[in-house]
């Protein structure tokens, strides 16, 4: 290329790192990108370098953590999660056929009772029905120990955060459902409750159905889907 500069003049010869075949598509050895993955967009970050991230990453959105589907009845539904802030979960799933079984959540497999809850139930045919469990349990309650067959609804799953003032507050929940059945299809469920000891990156989110007092396992089948996201 012509160049006229005090310094140099004339042509300068210049070429890529390496040579891309005629027709063919330009690779990080041509252009100095790394090729993304499928469904990634290429997208310029604070520091203005190009990288390639999911939709929801390039927009700060939800990113999708993963899906749990079980056709049959199971002992669990779960997803395992990378370590983010926020998680959404998003449920539709029924009981194996027994009575006055709860819809509870567990986090990291942690089975101790280190777990506080309080939970309120409605129901549709007029007045409220109170069910309060603000006691420690062995497991997050999302429903109260009444509910049978089908229930959906979505949780949200907060980490803790250590810049609060007094540190690490530990994991807290919040739910929304409602309850169908033919006897009483417009059932509400919403609560929330915290785990205190759970301070460090959430892995695993599972959904169970269990007896509130027992603890004793009930069959679950549907679907639940979990989606993250990170305050920065």
């Amino acid at each position: 290329m012509p160049i006229s500069t005090s310094v140099i003049t004339g042509t300068v010869a210049h070429k890529h790192s390496s040579a891309s075949a005629e027709g063919g598509y330009l690779d990080e050895g041509v252009t100095g990108i790394t090729g993304g993955n499928v469904g990634e967009v290429l997208t310029a970050t604070a520091t203005d370098i190009p990288q390639w991230l999911t939709p929801a990453e390039a927009q700060g959105g939800w990113n999708v953590e993963g899906n749990d589907i079980a056709t049959s009845f199971q002992s669990e539904l779960a997803v395992s999660v990378t370590d983010q802030d926020v998680y959404q979960i998003n449920y539709n799933v029924s009981d194996g056929g027994g009575d006055y079984n709860a819809l509870v959540m567990r986090i990291n497999d942690i089975t101790t009772s280190t777990y506080k809850a309080l939970l309120s139930q409605g129901v549709a045919s007029g007045g409220s029905q109170g069910d309060p469990e603000l006691t420690t349990q062995d497991k997050c309650m999302i429903t109260g120990e009444s509910i049978e067959r089908q229930c959906n609804g979505t949780i949200y799953v907060y980490k803790g955060n250590s810049n609060f003032y007094s540190g690490v507050q530990g994991v807290n929940y919040i739910n929304q459902g409602v309850q169908n059945s033919t006897s009483d299809p417009y059932n509400w469920q919403i609560g929330g409750g915290n785990n205190s000891t759970i301070t460090g990156a959430i892995t695993k989110l599972s959904l169970l159905f269990m007896k509130t007092t027992s603890s004793a396992n009930e069959n679950i089948e549907g679907s639940m889907r979990v989606n993250s996201l990170s305050y920065s």
